[in-house]
């Protein structure tokens, strides 16, 4: 499929309404890094304010990219044999609702009493708060404005400005990390019937 003037990626077949392929969580992630990274190559007129807007839909596709990739995985693990302790989870989650976006609440959660990964030891206290940080951001972007220009406004003058166009990049890289240290504990998860 395709050509080399009509590049392709993440080829999804659908039969009678149904999908009946599409992209492993891994490959969804990678692709959506990808878009993001063709995303940051683009220039404007504009100058620095379409900097922040990249930047910010850069951030939102991130965490978008992050959901989809963590509710894909989920499911694809169980589809692999291996099931989730899904009485501890129903236990301890009873109230809350599905959102995989939720990544220092429900979506920590429900890997780490299904799975027993633990999100905070894939990576390093500083980075897990930078994390935090910019999921929250990413609420704020959704429903304030994509042209805000702090990602730490609330706690300037405290701390130095986070300005998106600044950290757009490390971000990414933060979120791949991330993604891929998830993407290999689900891989080190055993069948017990075997």
């Amino acid at each position: 499929m395709g050509s080399p003037d009509a590049q392709i990626m993440g080829t999804r077949i659908n039969l009678d309404g149904k999908q009946i392929m599409k992209p492993t969580a891994i490959d969804a992630w990678k692709e959506t890094k990808k878009a993001i990274e063709i995303l940051l190559t683009g220039e404007s007129k504009e100058g620095f304010i379409f900097e922040v807007v990249k930047a910010n839909l850069s951030i939102v596709m991130m965490v978008t990219g992050f959901e989809a990739y963590c509710k894909t995985r989920f499911i694809e693990i169980e589809d692999e044999g291996i099931h989730a302790n899904h009485e501890k989870i129903a236990s301890k989650l009873k109230n809350s609702k599905e959102n995989f976006q939720d990544f220092d609440g429900y979506c920590k959660k429900v890997y780490n009493y299904g799975y027993g990964i633990k999100f905070g030891d894939l990576i390093k206290s500083d980075e897990f708060i930078r994390l935090t940080l910019l999921f929250n951001f990413r609420g704020r972007i959704v429903h304030v404005s994509p042209l805000l220009g702090m990602a730490n406004a609330s706690k300037v003058p405290t701390e130095d400005p986070l300005f998106p166009p600044s950290i757009v990049k490390s971000s990414l890289d933060l979120f791949d990390k991330f993604i891929l240290e998830l993407h290999n504990a689900t891989l080190k998860l055993k069948r017990v019937d075997l």
